[in-house]
């Protein structure tokens, strides 16, 4: 019993709900991340630069426009619990170059995504390759690891094969996101080797 607790104890911390976002020269490290409700990001920026959140269209026109009751954190270490869905900060004095997105997922769970379809993913646990249903086609595969960083990004093609050959052996959720970076299904996937 002692020794399940232990397990238990170890891997919710392995999945603990802090993140840190680093300034590092003209980009912030990682510049997406995601985390369930709750999570607790730290910004570390150094002067002269800062963190903005701002809304999707000022940060797809690299704009500097705040968006009101957003965050802001000038230099130093910020802390922050951000709300549920996607949150697009830049820094104002470099908002082309120096941009980054938070999302926040409302669950620790993947199989109701807001009403979206789970995805066809097999074999799983995978080796080298995923293999998604059909109506993954034309879309983007993404793979998130336990810690909310983007492991893996790519196109699906026709086949929707992806090679995962390079991806460390793990857990990971595949989020299948349409044209828009809309989610179009989700699924948790694990890599073996």
């Amino acid at each position: 019993m002692h020794r399940l607790s232990a397990f238990v104890l170890l891997t919710s911390s392995l999945t603990a709900s802090a993140q840190t976002i680093n300034q590092s020269g003209f980009s912030f490290n990682p510049n997406l991340i995601t985390v369930q409700a709750g999570a607790t990001i730290t910004f570390q920026i150094g002067s002269p630069h800062d963190a903005t959140e701002v809304s999707q269209t000022t940060w797809n026109a690299s704009g500097t426009t705040p968006l009101p009751g957003g965050f802001f954190f000038g230099a130093g270490t910020n802390s922050f619990q951000p709300t549920v869905g996607t949150h697009y900060y830049l820094c104002s004095v470099h908002p082309s170059t120096m941009k980054g997105r938070i999302i926040v997922d409302p669950n620790t769970g993947v199989s109701d995504e807001g009403g979206k379809e789970v995805a066809i993913v097999f074999p799983n646990p995978a080796g080298s390759e995923l293999v998604l249903g059909e109506s993954s086609a034309g879309r983007v595969a993404v793979l998130i690891d336990a810690e909310g960083r983007e492991a893996y990004r790519l196109a699906v093609a026709a086949n929707a094969r992806l090679d995962v050959s390079s991806v460390s052996a793990g857990s990971y959720t595949l989020r299948v996101l349409d044209g828009q970076g809309a989610l179009h299904t989700a699924q948790r996937v694990v890599i073996m080797r």
